[in-house]
């Protein structure tokens, strides 16, 4: 019978203290969720930046922690909204390097299962519109941090039709300004920030909305990001066992 697989949650990171405590949060959610059907599963995190070492290093050790405990691969999640660099470059450069120094020790055979983002989960949409039909606004921004690649943004705009809102970009046009300036005085929308976690970003977003506000004279409702729920732990555990999930030594 094979021994269970090590999962390992890869987040942005950050230098706000917040994130990292709402990520250690999520992975014990994930941990006690998994529990239900392995014995003591063994649930990491690790972050692009701002960690205590690079992110190679960091899955190269959670990989021998992996190894000492008697498992035999490694499912590696990046926590991403958006098929930007990090996703597409950085994490599975990081990975492979880490499968390389793995290859010179006695961890060779481990393998190192890298999965779709979170962000691609089909049941994204649907997590965003349960939190669009809690309140009673009937215009709604979808607002994203946005990407230098278009690619990127497409996946944000494709994602605000399926839910029926507009579609606003953190760090590149359209702005939430631009959303706006179509938007009829007195009027009550609601914003849907899609960030994982609160942090600085979601902090300036609160400010900008409050300037916003008066700037436009209209009523905007900021909804919080994306927090570890046992509905986002589905979505992640869904993720983990993806058939599409591919060895990243290949």
């Amino acid at each position: 019978m094979s021994k269970p697989p090590a999962y390992l949650l890869i987040s942005h990171g950050s230098r706000d203290l917040r994130p990292q405590i709402a990520l250690k949060h999520l992975a014990r959610l994930v941990q006690q969720a998994v529990s239900a059907s392995l014995p003591a599963p063994l649930v990491g995190t690790a972050t692009l930046e701002f960690g205590p070492t690079c992110l190679t290093e960091q899955i190269q050790q959670f990989s021998q922690q992996a190894h000492t405990q008697g498992c035999e691969h490694v499912q590696i999640l990046p926590l991403f909204l958006l098929p930007g660099v990090h996703v597409s470059e950085d994490v599975p450069q990081a990975v492979a390097q880490a499968r390389c120094r793995l290859d010179q020790t006695p961890l060779r055979d481990l393998k190192l299962h890298l999965c779709p983002y979170l962000g691609c989960h089909p049941g994204m949409a649907r997590l965003l519109k349960q939190n669009l039909q809690t309140y009673p606004f009937s215009t709604w921004i979808l607002l994203s941090h946005g990407s230098r690649r278009p690619q990127a943004n497409l996946v944000v705009r494709s994602l605000a039709e399926k839910l029926g809102t507009r579609v606003a970009y953190w760090s590149t046009a359209p702005g939430l300004e631009d959303c706006l300036h179509a938007t009829p005085p007195c009027a009550k929308l609601g914003i849907l920030p899609y960030f994982l976690f609160h942090g600085a970003i979601v902090d300036a977003i609160a400010v900008k909305v409050e300037q916003l506000q008066t700037q436009f004279q209209v009523e905007l409702n900021l909804l919080p990001p994306l927090e570890p729920t046992n509905e986002l732990v589905h979505l992640i555990l869904d993720c983990l066992s993806s058939a599409l999930c591919c060895p990243a030594h290949d």
